[in-house]
């Protein structure tokens, strides 16, 4: 079902606490740069256009992964305590809630844009799944139970 970028926003924001949530909008703002300068290299052949969007998905990629990191340490300003990684009743997820904000912006531009039906159908089913996933972190945060992401902190695979 389709749904505008405002109505996700405001969904999104109902589900954390106003002082997680007012990093929201710098994200989402990124994100919208991203799609739209992502559509302006795939409109192109010209070489030297596509580098300088190219670099202009770099820089907004920067800055959405910067308000991902003030998500984050929103988060840990929130909700300082929290288990360990191996203690019992610990709750683990791969993403952080500034990650999991950052997905569902990206699924709102999704639901708001695409129009193919079993796109939007997947899209859909995302945003479900990420909503359940995000409601899960925050109640583990106030049960002290969540396993906090350092903010920033890099992904790091094997050794």
């Amino acid at each position: 079902m389709a749904m505008t970028e405002a109505t996700a926003l405001r969904i999104i924001r109902s589900h954390v606490p106003a002082a997680i949530a007012r990093g929201l909008a710098a994200v989402h703002r990124q994100n919208r740069t991203l799609w739209e300068l992502e559509d302006k290299v795939r409109s192109t052949n010209v070489a030297t256009t596509i580098a300088r969007h190219k670099a202009g998905i770099d820089r907004a990629n920067l800055a959405r992964h910067a308000a991902v990191k003030v998500i984050d340490a929103a988060v840990l300003a929130r909700y300082p305590r929290g288990l360990a990684v191996g203690a019992r009743g610990a709750v683990v997820d791969s993403a952080s809630v500034g990650q999991m904000l950052d997905r569902l912006s990206i699924l709102a531009l999704k639901r708001a844009r695409i129009t193919a039906p079993t796109s939007l159908q997947l899209a859909s089913a995302q945003w479900d799944h990420v909503l359940a996933c995000l409601d899960r972190a925050i109640a583990a945060c106030k049960a002290g139970t969540w396993v906090h992401h350092p903010a920033g902190e890099v992904k790091q695979y094997g050794r």
